[in-house]
């Protein structure tokens, strides 16, 4: 990868509250470029990209765009699972006095919807007609969860930032001895509580070798489903809803097959509305990493 970077070519960057992968792009990302570090081999962003930029040969980049999984403004944003603080104003000095462009993670993402080929989108439920000007829904279970609506504006994407992993969890399964454990030792019980990585972690070893079908992957489909169907309500994306995130991607085999979309849908006598909601799996990797490159003209 020495050399490649050229004079145009330009860094972007998605930080995880696990891992943060960068890559080069002109005109698309550069095949080969990208790469994935675990954060906590680091002390700061700041260390990930000179580590980068020293191996790709690229010390200069154009312009850069770093997408964050946390709520950002002025160029500034925090990780709402990692102790990192991501400031453009703080980063010129190693990036050479490039242009920065510091967003949100899932808007990155919602920026790459309409880049996706075919193999790197998965359909799981047809729903409904999919409208291409409609609103689209993009929901991340990872590290943590979030989600983030997707507007048309004059053929481009205009999407809104949104923080709603951290709402309460609904009362819908207050019955559940895993949720009431989390309530004894938390003040506060978030939707990220139950869908993220440590929350698939520690009802996993709630449930132990419990049979799956009453244990730990209904309660995660279900708690998915609702939460998906209560956003879907919000946003009414009839453009389609997009799962995302590590944590999404190791349950989709499993989600419809424990009560994902039976769980999606019961919304009384709006049960049968929700069915027109197209529900899709993400399986791209690196699609942040592409709304990256859009953002900054490189898509």
């Amino acid at each position: 990868m020495k050399g490649s970077c050229g004079k145009a070519a330009s860094l972007v960057v998605d930080v995880g509250g696990t891992n943060t992968r960068l890559a080069l792009a002109k005109d698309g990302i550069l095949p080969g470029s990208a790469q994935k570090f675990d954060n906590r081999d680091f002390s700061g962003l700041e260390a990930v990209i000179e580590v980068f930029l020293a191996g790709s040969g690229c010390l200069r980049p154009a312009s850069t765009c770093i997408a964050v999984a946390g709520p950002v403004s002025n160029g500034r944003g925090r990780l709402t699972n990692l102790d990192w603080i991501i400031d453009a104003a703080s980063l010129k000095s190693i990036l050479q006095d490039a242009e920065i462009v510091v967003t949100n993670d899932l808007l990155a993402v919602g920026q790459a919807l309409h880049l996706l080929r075919p193999h790197e989108v998965r359909d799981m439920v047809t729903g409904g007609e999919r409208h291409r000007s409609a609103t689209r829904l993009v929901i991340n279970a990872g590290t943590g969860f979030n989600a983030a609506a997707v507007h048309m504006r004059a053929g481009r994407p205009f999407v809104t930032p949104s923080e709603c992993g951290h709402a309460k969890l609904a009362p819908f399964i207050a019955e559940c001895a895993f949720i009431d454990s989390l309530r004894a030792q938390l003040d506060f019980v978030s939707i990220e509580d139950v869908l993220s990585g440590r929350g698939a972690r520690a009802a996993k070893e709630w449930f132990g070798d419990e049979a799956p079908d009453s244990g730990y992957l209904r309660l995660m489909a279900e708690t998915f489903g609702t939460v998906a169907g209560d956003l879907a309500l919000i946003h009414l994306p009839f453009g389609g809803i997009y799962l995302t995130g590590g944590v999404a991607r190791a349950l989709a085999p499993d989600l419809l097959a424990h009560g994902f979309y039976e769980a999606f849908t019961a919304k009384g006598r709006f049960s049968e509305f929700m069915r027109r909601f197209p529900i899709s799996l993400i399986t791209e990797d690196l699609v942040a990493l592409k709304g990256c490159a859009a953002l900054i003209g490189e898509c």
